[in-house]
């Protein structure tokens, strides 16, 4: 046993030859209660003679002892190679006690083992386990302590256990903040006790010391923890090691920050701890990060707002998982809640295909009758979009008494792409301007087409309001014509307008729903298709309180798909 120190009390063994055995057992040692000493007789068979040696040992007080059992079998006239393979056979299977020479202190050194007096091999000790040697040859056996000199005798006492393994860890806990780091514990066991170690967590890695023999260490890394606290277990030599990580926090200031129209160049700080990750990112393109997209610790993130050309607007930039908001200013005139400043609206407006192979453009003329110079910007209104926040163009001026022509102004003020329709408003700071348009088919964009319909700005305050009954008519749907109705929002909120179609005597048809968002406008296309041939008219109408919208009817030849305007008449 590991650590154990016995006496020899008896000078001598008895051997009694029993005749006819031919097995062999070893008994138990049982300690006298209340003492520490014990009688273990062994029966060793040699050939075909059962031997049968008796011991009388005392431990000391701090011993631990198990069963001790086995069978040795030996041969009478055995060499010392023979004696060497049954003593290795048998210490590798039996259980046995240790007993150091008689009257003496065992030394941990060596001593000799035999048998009748022949001396086979030497047993020593080696960093507290036991090997064989004979000569040059080691043979690990990997037991524990055991082997005593009886007299002129020298005999062996098998052992398999030598005590039971103890273990303890320090410590048994570890605290990391979120940035991780490094940790450490000990493994206290008896020499050759063997140990594993394992985690259950990915994020505690062991970097060292994943098994061991004896006393040892156990190293492991923490990684960076951007989440909320948690904890991971480490198992070692059967104890276990617990690791706590706190988690992330993040703050950021300020909260938001509001940009004139001009735009410009702001910033967020990142509060959080060493190692902790953060990503930055805006829900929009005209608040862009410009540094700080990501960050691991405190940091910052910088971001560029554009020039507003259109009505309030707000951002979001999510910083750190916190919440930036940015507000820009509208521009001047460019509303954001309610009228236009001085609005005047064009109710349709293309730079599209159409019907028939048709294509068409508009052309905007705007006029100054005021008598000093007036500063106005455009409007693009796309069909069926919400537009609360509008693109909004470029400021223009024109001198008392000057015209100007726009032409494909959806093209050259707007910089659209082919395929767009709308309409089109103009905020001026001044009721002084004229403005009109022209809207025609070319059957090759850019080479001259028809002569094309005029649809006339119609001032904010002429707008058609609630409960008013405008009567659109010249609607023919039939093998030469086709007529369209279109409308404008007038204001910066939803509206329905009802559209009743009648025949040219007067009977109701139906009654179509048009639904508008903010500013927004759309067009039927062939409006009495339904009811052709026919010559019909339209009334449009709403029930929406503070509502202003304007309509128009368009009737094309559907040979040269030129277009005319109809222009409604209040009833």
């Amino acid at each position: 046993m590991r650590g154990l120190r016995f006496f020899l009390l008896m000078g001598a063994a008895v051997i009694s030859l029993l005749l006819g055995a031919q097995a062999a057992h070893a008994a138990d040692v049982v300690f006298e209660p209340g003492t520490d000493r014990a009688i273990r007789i062994d029966n060793l068979e040699v050939g075909s003679t059962m031997y049968t040696v008796t011991f009388d040992v005392q431990a000391t007080a701090e011993s631990v002892y198990g069963p001790f059992t086995g069978t040795y079998t030996f041969t009478q006239e055995a060499d010392a190679a023979e004696a060497r393979d049954a003593i290795i056979a048998a210490l590798n299977t039996a259980d046995a006690l240790w007993i150091g020479e008689s009257g003496n202190d065992f030394d941990g050194e060596s001593f000799n083992v035999g048998f009748e007096g022949l001396v086979l091999l030497d047993v020593r000790f080696v960093n507290t386990a036991r090997s064989v040697i004979e000569g040059d040859e080691w043979i690990n056996l990997g037991l524990n302590t055991w082997t005593y000199n009886l007299d002129e005798k020298n005999y062996a006492i098998f052992s398999g256990g030598g005590g039971e393994c103890t273990y303890s860890i320090a410590p048994t806990n570890l605290s990391f903040s979120a940035a991780g780091g490094d940790g450490q514990m000990t493994v206290d066991t008896q020499g050759g006790c063997d140990w594993t170690a394992s985690s259950n967590a990915g994020w505690t890695t062991i970097t060292s010391g994943n098994a061991g023999t004896g006393p040892g260490t156990v190293s492991y890394s923490v990684e960076s923890n951007s989440g909320s606290d948690r904890t991971a277990t480490i198992r070692a030599a059967g104890r276990n090691h617990t690791v706590h990580q706190s988690g992330c926090t993040y703050s950021i200031t300020p909260g938001m920050r509001s940009f004139p129209t001009e735009g410009g160049t702001g910033s967020i700080t990142v509060d959080t701890q060493e190692g902790c990750d953060w990503t930055a990112s805006s829900n929009a393109g005209w608040a862009a990060i410009t540094s700080g997209e990501t960050g691991i610790g405190p940091g910052s993130v910088s971001y560029s707002v554009d020039p507003n050309t259109g009505a309030e607007r707000a951002a979001t930039i999510l910083a750190a998982g916190e919440n930036h908001t940015v507000d820009q200013a509208a521009i001047e005139g460019g509303g954001g809640g309610g009228d236009l400043d001085n609005g005047t609206f064009i109710a349709a407006a293309s730079f599209a295909a159409g019907a028939a192979g048709s294509f068409f453009q508009t052309d905007v003329d705007v006029n100054n009758t005021d008598g000093d110079t007036v500063t106005y910007r455009f409007v693009w209104l796309p069909r069926g979009a919400d537009n609360s926040s509008p693109l909004i163009s470029q400021e223009f001026t024109l001198d008392a008494g000057e015209s100007t022509r726009f032409e494909n102004i959806l093209a050259g003020v707007f910089a659209l792409s082919e395929g767009v329709n709308g309409a089109v408003a103009v905020a001026a700071d001044s009721e002084g301007l004229i403005v009109n348009s022209r809207t025609y088919n070319l059957p090759v964009v850019k080479v001259s087409g028809t002569f094309g319909q005029a649809i006339a700005g119609v001032p904010e305050e002429d707008l058609i309001e609630v409960n008013d009954i405008w009567r659109i008519t010249f609607m023919s749907e039939n093998a030469d014509f086709r007529a369209n109705l279109g409308c404008v929002n007038g204001r910066n909120e939803s509206l329905r307008i009802f559209i009743d179609l009648y025949d040219p005597e007067g009977a109701l048809l139906e009654t179509k729903n048009m639904d508008l968002a903010p500013w927004s406008n759309k067009q039927i296309n062939k409006i009495f298709d339904d009811y052709a041939p026919i010559n019909g008219y339209a009334d449009v109408r709403t029930t929406q309180a503070d509502a202003a919208f304007w309509c128009y009817g368009s009737v094309l030849d559907n040979g040269s798909s030129d277009p005319t305007t109809v222009v409604p008449v209040k009833q």
